[in-house]
């Protein structure tokens, strides 16, 4: 089997900002996760630490349909078990028995992760009309993931990226994400002194009008 020519000081730097990156993006979606949950349930107070102005304001964003995955339950639990995800093949990536599929499967979550980050910039830009500053942060973080993770897929010995990848260990690495995805969901799920009360729902909505106005 070819092996990709990742020796040398750069191609090492690049796999060891994979999972720095994705440390980084986990940690903002948690933050974002927690926020979601405090908001609805009152106890957030509307005064997100990047509430910087009117257009930079994480309550605004936070506070819209489209930081939903489903009623209840926000987006930004799924994407911290992506980013969790990333982290631990971003690992498997030193080994070098793995190395290859860990790298092609990052690549190609990144790109998917990137692309939905355009889309959500867009709503942001000509929807909202708002900007999150730990949103964008997770945007960052996607576009360098993709771009450090496609400089590392293609090996010169292939004629395309998936030249060489074992399918056994690319199934492997889809349950590690999988599985990553949904322990982040449970984990960051609040327990039930924490959840919304019907009497909570008309002052939460009033306040989540006045600061989309």
């Amino acid at each position: 089997m070819p092996k990709t020519k990742l020796n040398g000081a750069q191609p090492n730097i690049r796999l060891a900002l994979i999972p720095l990156l994705a440390a980084l993006g986990a940690s903002a979606a948690i933050y974002l996760s927690k926020h979601y949950y405090d908001l609805r349930a009152g106890t957030a107070g509307f005064k997100s630490l990047c509430n910087i102005s009117s257009t930079m304001n994480c309550d605004a964003v936070t506070a819209s349909r489209f930081a939903d995955f489903m009623p209840g339950l926000p987006l930004s639990s799924f994407v911290a078990g992506w980013f969790v995800a990333i982290l631990i093949l971003g690992l498997m990536a030193r080994v070098s028995d793995w190395r290859r599929e860990a790298i092609l499967v990052t690549t190609l979550m990144s790109g998917f992760a990137s692309l939905y980050s355009l889309a959500l910039l867009a709503v942001m830009f000509f929807v909202l009309h708002k900007f999150c500053l730990f949103c964008l942060g997770i945007d960052v973080a996607n576009f360098a993931l993709f771009g450090i993770c496609l400089s590392l897929a293609k090996d010169r010995n292939a004629t395309s990226i998936f030249g060489g990848a074992r399918w056994p260990k690319i199934q492997s690495n889809a349950l590690i994400v999988l599985g990553s995805m949904l322990v982040m969901v449970v984990v960051l799920r609040p327990g039930g002194e924490n959840q919304i009360t019907p009497e909570m729902k008309a002052e939460i909505q009033t306040s989540v009008t006045h600061i989309l106005a």
